[in-house]
């Protein structure tokens, strides 16, 4: 764990809808990023673990898919699910260093986000890691934990595959610094957004 704790000590600022078909199966009806209500932040985050090696990232944006912060980091050899905690914890962390009152968070790996919201049966690293996360969870005037589909956490996947390629942690504030594709995710965010104003709690 003492790997894990350094990463923790040293981060610093630099569900879809369903519905049944004929044959009562359920599929995905809505897997993109849904907007949060105006005054709102969203985190989303997600982590990867390849060949020994694992990072995580996220990124925070408005109530109009605008960019506030994107970050990644490393941390060596951890599993998948513990990056994914990690990242989760980096980026809670950012969003509270903007000032954020309001707050959802986002992912699309449901162990994390079960074991966020009190689920049992997880690790006890993890399960300290989640605990670090709440100690700051706390500090929110309102939040809200959901789980989103790979494919409306496109972001998040794609800032932390570049955790793959640098050393350190890195965050970003301007759209300028994010590769073209990163650039293009958040611009197809934004314009489903726009197309599907319907809050997915309408639906929970």
């Amino acid at each position: 764990m003492a790997l894990d704790r350094r990463w923790i000590q040293n981060w610093k600022l630099p569900d879809s809808f369903l519905r049944y078909d004929n044959s009562k199966k359920m599929e995905r009806l809505n897997t993109k990023w849904p907007p949060t209500p105006p005054h709102w932040l969203k985190l989303n985050f997600d982590g990867v673990a390849r060949s020994g090696f694992a990072t995580g990232g996220g990124i925070i944006r408005d109530s109009l898919g605008n960019l506030v912060l994107a970050y990644v980091g490393n941390f060596d050899s951890v599993s998948s699910n513990m990056a994914k905690a990690l990242a989760l914890f980096g980026g809670l962390k950012l969003a509270l260093s903007t000032k954020a009152r309001k707050l959802i968070i986002e992912g699309d790996s449901k162990v994390i986000i079960e074991a966020t919201k009190g689920a049992s049966g997880i690790c006890w690293r993890i399960k300290n890691v989640i605990k670090d996360i709440w100690s700051m969870i706390v500090w929110l005037e309102d939040f809200k934990i959901q789980h989103i589909f790979r494919e409306g956490n496109g972001v998040a996947k794609s800032l932390a595959e570049t955790g793959l390629e640098i050393k350190g942690i890195r965050c970003w504030k301007h759209l300028g610094s994010l590769t073209d594709k990163q650039k293009d995710l958040i611009g197809t965010d934004q314009i489903a957004s726009i197309n599907n104003e319907v809050s997915t709690s309408f639906f929970q």
